[in-house]
Formats: C-alpha cells, sequence, structure tokens
C-alpha cells in the first residue's frame, strides 16, 4: 500500500494503516497479507506537527481461492521391465481453472502431458508423482507405485500321447510353457533312446518320436526365452519288452526229405509255428536217390 498527498498543511509525522482485520502498520509504503476472505475496509490517517489529521480509506475485496485436487490411475502398476504403463490424471478445481501438469517418473524423466505413456527400462520400484498448477497458482500433488520386475525365466511342460507300450513305440510329444514376461521362446526336446543317428534331439514344439528298445527313457524338453533363462521338463517312457521275448523257449526237430538223381542242390522245406516261443531249430535230413557215376 502507498499514498499520496494532494493538499495537507504542514509535515507528516505520523501515519497509520489500519486493515480492518485486527491489524495496523505505519509508513508511506507497507505490504499486508490477509489471511481470510472477505471485505476489508483499509484506511490510513495522516498527522502533522500540529495533531491535525487526515483520513482516507478504500476496501479490499478477499476471495479464497480452492485448492485443486488430482487422482492418478495406471493401467498396469506391476510387471516385468521393460515394463510400459499408460498413466491416466483426474483433476478437479471448484473454480474452472485451467491446469499445467508436471509427471515426475522417478527415473530422472518427466512429462507435461495430462495422460502421458511411459516405459521403465530398468527393473525397480518407482515413485511416480503428479503435480497439477491451477491459474490462480494453487496445486496439489498425487503418487502411485511402479514395480518394474527383472526376467523371469519360462515354465515348461511336457506332455505324450502315451506313456508306455512296446516296440517300435510311436510316440506323438506335445511342448508347452508360460512366462509372466511373455517373452518369445524356443523348444529344445532331447530324446534318451534311439537307434537313428541326428534322432536324439528335436527344436519342434510339438515332435513324433519312436523308441525301438525296451527300457524306461526320459525325455527332457527345455524352453528358453530371448534373455537367456531357462526351464527343463523331465516326461518317463515306458517301452515294454514284446511277446516273443517273454514266452517260453522250445526246442524243435525238422526232418527234411530231399530225392536227387544224379545232382545235388539246394533244396528247402516249411515248418508251422503254432503258438509263441522262442525256438531253436535242430536241421536233420535224409538223401534219397540213384548213383550214376562215383566220380
Amino acid at each position: 500500500f502507498s499514498y499520496d498527498l494532494f493538499s495537507f498543511d504542514g509535515e507528516v509525522t505520523k501515519c497509520l494503516w489500519d486493515f480492518n482485520d485486527g491489524t495496523e502498520k505505519n509508513g508511506k509504503t507497507t505490504n499486508h497479507t490477509f489471511q481470510r476472505e472477505g471485505i476489508f475496509n483499509v484506511s490510513l490517517t495522516l498527522w502533522n506537527e500540529n495533531g491535525d489529521n487526515v483520513k482516507d480509506s478504500m476496501e479490499i475485496t478477499v476471495i479464497e481461492y480452492y485448492k485443486p485436487v488430482v487422482s492418478i490411475s495406471a493401467d498396469n502398476t506391476f510387471g516385468s521391465a521393460p515394463l510400459t504403463v499408460q498413466f491416466q490424471s483426474d483433476p478437479f478445481d471448484v473454480d474452472g481453472n485451467k491446469f499445467e501438469y508436471l509427471w515426475e517418473f522417478d527415473d530422472k524423466t518427466t512429462s507435461e502431458k495430462k495422460n502421458p505413456k511411459h516405459t521403465f527400462k530398468k527393473p525397480g520400484e518407482y515413485t511416480v508423482r503428479l503435480t497439477i498448477y491451477d491459474s490462480d497458482d494453487q496445486q496439489d500433488t498425487a503418487s502411485i507405485q511402479i514395480i518394474a520386475m527383472g526376467n523371469h525365466p519360462p515354465t515348461a511342460y511336457a506332455n505324450a500321447s502315451t506313456l508306455e507300450g512296446r516296440p517300435p513305440l510311436k510316440v506323438e510329444f506335445e511342448g508347452s510353457h508360460t512366462d509372466v514376461n511373455e517373452d518369445e521362446v524356443t523348444y529344445h526336446w532331447y530324446f534318451e533312446e534311439t537307434l537313428l543317428k541326428g534322432n536324439r534331439d528335436s527344436t519342434e514344439q510339438n515332435p513324433t518320436h519312436t523308441f525301438y528298445s525296451p527300457g524306461m527313457y526320459p525325455v527332457r524338453l527345455t524352453v528358453e526365452d530371448e534373455d537367456g533363462a531357462k526351464d527343463t521338463d523331465v516326461i518317463w517312457i515306458s517301452v515294454n519288452e514284446n511277446a516273443f521275448s517273454r514266452a517260453k523257449n522250445y526246442i524243435i526237430d525238422i526232418t527234411l526229405q530231399h530225392f536227387f538223381n544224379g545232382a545235388l542242390g539246394d533244396f528247402s522245406g516249411d515248418y508251422i509255428f503254432s503258438f509263441l516261443g522262442n525256438f531253436l531249430g535242430k536241421l536233420s535230413g535224409n538223401l534219397l536217390g540213384n548213383i550214376v557215376s562215383n566220380q
């Protein structure tokens, strides 16, 4: 506050400001802060050396400015780095003022957009703050926590169309996985038993493999993500012995009759097996014919 004096006898010896809020001040110029809203009749009284005074006044209207209020939300507050998050702000101001926005993402980056999208590149826990400013220079701040995880390995699952049978046993395998990071993955199957070179493994997701020899065989599936994290699942295949290998052993006698006339050549005969088993044949034969020459 200040005043201009146009007509006053003598010199001003005293100056008193009354702000009508219980406070007074002296001086030709002064500053004053009104702590509440209302209409204040501010008066100024001047005195000269003779005790004469002059008085003037003015009205000051103080309006209370309401602080804006803001809340924020995010479409994703938890995930694997790099984690992209869409933020949403919801500001309110009873004065109807426009806002300015300042987002601080706790990774040395900021944004002045109302609803920014931001990517947290490194694993960590971030406190994201939004401060809004209205045209009356009032402000409000809201915050939200974002957690960006490091890479997690996938989980491998191996399944088979059958777990046991007799050789040759053809099995269709099915590979699957889960991954919280939703990374691209590769599949690698390893077969413990194989009679064919180059057929010990497969990089197909769902391969087919044939087992030729009896036994218990582990089949391993390894799933590896694009960051090198991996997991292995094992499934066991039981290849049983066939019926012949479990049957009783038998010894049979086979007699072949062959008639020749002066020349001896190859000959063969047939024998019918009427039951299962392992057979050891004892072959004997009789030669019948006419002697044409003894040379």
